[in-house]
């Protein structure tokens, strides 16, 4: 049997292994039919074997060129092409990871942040305590530095919305963004002015609570928000982003 025909269909089958496994634990995280760590080892197998599919794709490829084989070339240009688009999602996660701060909680007030509390049940048996740790040494940027500093540096526009408007109806135009996020909103206090939701990331399958508060400010009033991972030292940036999203949809509110 000739090499480069068995190559291709080889990348083809690693490629289809590759997105049943990140599939898998995408979804069996979305529908809440997989435990996380059990999501989190599937999607880690899932990367390995896209990683062996990418190679095996490029592999094919310069075979195919050197030696003008156009036997079982459509498996070939399906396992190549389909193992990147699969994996860009991955990739891109694991790229952030190196070049975003190892940080698992953001917020607009490190002083006095918005407290978790109808989500304190849900976040039992989480690898993270509620409370906000910025006094926690990161290294980030080449420096060592503490959890506060490494947020500013890293997404200085994670702050506080201030509008001349009444409380009320910030906390209103908040509440109905809120309702417009992919969040499952868990509790809203009027009285308190205070929204509690969570959020988990469709291909990691990380969830992250999140507290919005407004206050009185001035001649008008505060927003602020805070997102924490249930899991692990560092979101690859994932909170910010929900922060960064939720501002985008405030606005356009």
């Amino acid at each position: 049997m000739r090499l480069v025909p068995v190559v291709a269909r080889l990348s083809f089958a690693a490629t289809l292994v590759t997105a049943v496994l990140i599939f898998t634990a995408a979804l069996g995280r979305q529908f809440h039919a997989l435990p996380y760590p059990l999501a989190r080892t599937i999607l880690a197998w899932g990367v390995s074997v896209g990683f062996a599919a990418i190679v095996i794709g490029f592999a094919w490829w310069i075979a195919r060129l050197m030696t003008k084989e156009l036997g079982a070339a459509r498996w070939g240009y399906i396992g190549f092409i389909g193992a990147i688009a699969v994996m860009i999602v991955p990739l891109n996660n694991l790229r952030l990871e190196f070049t975003q701060p190892p940080l698992n909680d953001i917020t607009t007030d490190t002083e006095t942040p918005p407290a978790f509390k109808a989500l304190l049940p849900l976040r039992v048996g989480a690898e993270n305590p509620p409370d906000y740790d910025g006094k926690r040494r990161v290294h980030y940027d080449g420096d060592d530095m503490d959890v506060v500093e490494a947020q500013k540096r890293a997404y200085p526009d994670a702050k506080a919305v201030k509008l001349i408007v009444k409380p009320m109806a910030l906390y209103w135009r908040a509440f109905e963004a809120a309702k417009r996020m992919d969040w499952n909103v868990v509790a809203f206090d009027k009285n308190a002015r205070t929204i509690e939701a969570t959020y988990t990331d469709f291909w990691t399958g990380s969830t992250s609570d999140i507290a919005i508060r407004v206050r009185p400010a001035g001649m008008g009033a505060r927003l602020d928000i805070r997102s924490k991972s249930r899991v692990g030292l560092s979101d690859a940036g994932l909170n910010a982003r929900i922060i960064k999203d939720y501002y985008s949809e405030l606005a356009g509110g």
